[in-house]
C-alpha cells in the first residue's frame, strides 16, 4: 500500500456505476507554497500501477450554472474527483497511469470587476492585479507535478518526465495553452470541445500582434526554443460536427461571458481564426500543420462521454 510521502485524507472508492475497472487509491495532497503551489491537488493512484508509469493531468471543469466560492470551488472539484465518473478512468484503464487533478477553482475578482476563468487559463491569470494566490497558477501546477513524481518515488514508484495532459471544453482549452507555455512537460496533449480556440504558437500574422491567448505575443516566457518543443509534442484534437455555438456569443459587441474572453482578444480571434467554431476549426488545422504529430479528428457527436472518442484515447494511451 503506498503510505510515504503523503498526507492522511486518504480515500479508497469502490463504486459500481463509473468508468474505473479496477481499484485505485486516491489523494488528497495539501497546498504547499514553500514548493511553490498555493492550492492542493488530487493524485489518483491505480492499483495496478506500473513501476515505471507516467502521468495524466486532468483539465478542471465546472458546472456553468454555478458561482462557487473559493471553498466552494474546491470542494465541487474535490468530490468530483472522487465519483471515478470521468471519462479518463476509462481511457486509462489499460495503462493504469497516476491522474493529477489540481483543484483551483474560479473565482470572482472584485477589482476587475471578473470572473477569472483559471481553468482555461484565461488572460486574466496573467496579471498581476489579480488575487496573488491565484497568480500564474500553470507555474503553480508544474510544482504540482514535480511534487507528485517526488512522492511516487518515495514509493519506489518511477514517472516520466513528460506527462499526458487532457481536457474538454474549458479544460481543453487548458491543456492546449498550458502545452504551448510549458512543452517541456507535456509529451501528448489531448483536447476537444475547442469551439475551434486552438492558441496559435506566432507573435505575429499578418503584420498583426497576436495577443494571449490567440497567440502569444505578450507572453515573454514562451521563447522560440519553447515554441520549437511544443511542435515536437504529441497532439490530439477532436472537434463536434454539429457545434455551431459560438461559446463566446457577442452581445452588443461585448463577450457573453467576459472572463472567458476580453473583448479585445474576442475581435482579434475572429479576424485571425474566424467567427464560426467550424472555420476556426478549419483554419487552426491549417497553423498546425508545422507541428511534427498533430491528429485533428471530427465526430459528429463529439462530447467527452462518446464512447468512439473514449476508445481513440484509450489506443492512443496504449500506443505510447
Amino acid at each position: 500500500m503506498l503510505e510515504k510521502g503523503f498526507n492522511d485524507c486518504l480515500i479508497r472508492k469502490f463504486c459500481d456505476k463509473n468508468y474505473l475497472t479496477g481499484k485505485c487509491t486516491h489523494f488528497r495532497v495539501p497546498a504547499n507554497p514553500e514548493e511553490g503551489f498555493n492550492f492542493e491537488y488530487v493524485l489518483i493512484v491505480p492499483e495496478l500501477v506500473k513501476k515505471n508509469t507516467k502521468l495524466i493531468l486532468e483539465g478542471m471543469n465546472y458546472s456553468t450554472e454555478k458561482h462557487f466560492t473559493e471553498e466552494e470551488g474546491i470542494e465541487y472539484l474535490y468530490e468530483k474527483s472522487k465519483s471515478f465518473r470521468h471519462p479518463i478512468h476509462y481511457c486509462n484503464s489499460d495503462t493504469n497511469y497516476c491522474i493529477l487533478l489540481p483543484l483551483i477553482p474560479r473565482y470572482y475578482d472584485s477589482k476587475l470587476n471578473l470572473e477569472i476563468y483559471t481553468n482555461q487559463l484565461s488572460s486574466p491569470c496573467f496579471s498581476k492585479e489579480i488575487k496573488e494566490k491565484y497568480y500564474r497558477i500553470d507555474i503553480q501546477i508544474t510544482a504540482m507535478i514535480n511534487d507528485a513524481t517526488k512522492r511516487m518515488a518515495l514509493n519506489n514508484i518511477s514517472i516520466t518526465k513528460k506527462i499526458i495532459i487532457e481536457g474538454f471544453s474549458a479544460s481543453g482549452k487548458f491543456a492546449n495553452r498550458f502545452t504551448l507555455l510549458h512543452p517541456e512537460y507535456v509529451e501528448l496533449c489531448i483536447a476537444g470541445g475547442l469551439a475551434g480556440t486552438l492558441i496559435l504558437p506566432f507573435r505575429k500574422l499578418g503584420g498583426k500582434d497576436l495577443i494571449y491567448p490567440v497567440g502569444i505575443s505578450n507572453i515573454d516566457d514562451i521563447t522560440e526554443k519553447k515554441i520549437a518543443q511544443f511542435k515536437k509534442v504529441k497532439h490530439f484534437y477532436y472537434f463536434n460536427l454539429k457545434d455551431n455555438v459560438d461559446c463566446f456569443c457577442q452581445v452588443g459587441g461585448e463577450p457573453y461571458y467576459k472572463g472567458i474572453i476580453l473583448k479585445s482578444e474576442m475581435l482579434l480571434l475572429y479576424d485571425i481564426l474566424g467567427i464560426s467554431p467550424e472555420i476556426r476549426w478549419q483554419n487552426s488545422k491549417k497553423f498546425y500543420s508545422s507541428c511534427e504529430n498533430v491528429i485533428f479528428k471530427e465526430y459528429n457527436e463529439a462530447h467527452n462521454y462518446n464512447l468512439e472518442i473514449m476508445n481513440d484515447i484509450k489506443n492512443l494511451l496504449n500506443s505510447l
